[in-house]
């Protein structure tokens, strides 16, 4: 479950919280992912 953002103020478009599933082909050996990081992605239509 994703915490509950509550605004202070009105005038600030909070980010929107989307769960994802990611699957990985390739990853570097030194990259740890952890639960709860922060990422942008890109979509790509095959």
């Amino acid at each position: 479950l994703l915490p509950t953002v509550n605004p202070n103020f009105q005038w600030i478009r909070l980010a929107q919280r989307i769960p994802v599933k990611v699957t990985l082909n390739e990853m570097p050996k030194d990259l740890q992912l952890r639960v709860g990081m922060t990422a942008s992605i890109k979509i790509i239509k095959h």
